[in-house]
């Protein structure tokens, strides 16, 4: 990439902010709430029994 066309890092916490002013971002989010959930459930579980993922 030459000089004068260098990208500029957006934090996430700044994308996030004005995405979830974005009512079909919002919706979409929420639907996704019970696999995070699981997923950090099943992680937490193997946490606690030490055991890798395999």
């Amino acid at each position: 990439m030459g000089d004068s066309m260098q990208r500029q890092m957006i934090p996430a916490e700044e994308s996030f902010r004005k995405w979830k002013n974005d009512p079909e971002f919002v919706v979409e989010y929420d639907a996704l709430e019970s696999k995070f959930s699981l997923a950090s459930a099943l992680i937490e579980a193997q946490r606690k029994t030490g055991k890798p993922q395999e």
